[in-house]
């Protein structure tokens, strides 16, 4: 796949200054055009939010080794949040427990806790996000799991979709599906292709070293 970079979900980031900036939380793609319009990186340490990196920062992405962005650390801290936070009202934060008064049974008083803060995902109006792990679906059923995108390095059009494919007897592999096999992405991956002509696809090679246990 010349000209084309592997948007690992899971890869490592770091900034022009060398320094590392988090990892590939997600990918956000514009659904019509089917290009990659971000990355969200997930900051380590989770001292400030999630950062949504547009796509023409991207300098390099080789797989599994890495994304490097042509910013400084300072300029990504900057960018836009992938993520807002916000408290729940205090009403829903009540708790109750019972105390015994006599025989009227118990009486109920409700207990006041502190507001909890709600951490949401934030997608760019009229795009979709794709997360690692998602379910493919082929037309026969459930196939596999997304790894990652392939995208064209020239118009950043996406190529071909990275996914895991389990089968109990055959153990599992990787293998890239062309996106005109995509007839859908939302609450996962839809392709028009059944189980087997998945299974029939060759097997790629990624790096998975930054992958979770």
């Amino acid at each position: 796949m010349a000209d084309a970079s592997e948007f690992v979900i899971g890869a490592e980031v770091r900034c022009s200054d060398g320094a590392e900036c988090g990892e590939v939380e997600r990918v956000i793609v514009d659904p019509v055009a089917r290009t990659v319009t971000h990355l969200v990186v997930r900051v380590k340490h989770r001292r400030i939010l999630d950062r949504l990196v547009p796509v023409g920062l991207v300098e390099a992405a080789e797989g599994g080794s890495g994304v490097r962005l042509g910013c400084s650390v300072d300029d990504f801290r900057n960018l836009d949040p992938a993520e807002e936070r916000h408290r729940l009202t205090e009403t829903s934060s009540f708790g109750y427990y019972a105390v015994h008064a006599g025989f009227g049974g118990p009486a109920v008083f409700p207990i006041m806790g502190p507001p909890e803060v709600v951490t949401d995902e934030t997608v760019p109006f009229g795009e979709v996000d794709v997360h690692r792990g998602e379910r493919v679906r082929a037309s026969d059923g459930e196939i596999g799991h997304v790894e990652g995108l392939v995208i064209d390095s020239g118009d950043r059009r996406v190529t071909h979709v990275l996914l895991e494919v389990r089968h109990a007897l055959l153990g599992h592999k990787h293998v890239t599906i062309p996106i005109d096999a995509v007839a859908r992405v939302a609450a996962g991956v839809e392709v028009n292709l059944t189980k087997q002509q998945v299974h029939d696809l060759p097997s790629v090679e990624i790096d998975v070293s930054s992958e979770k246990g």
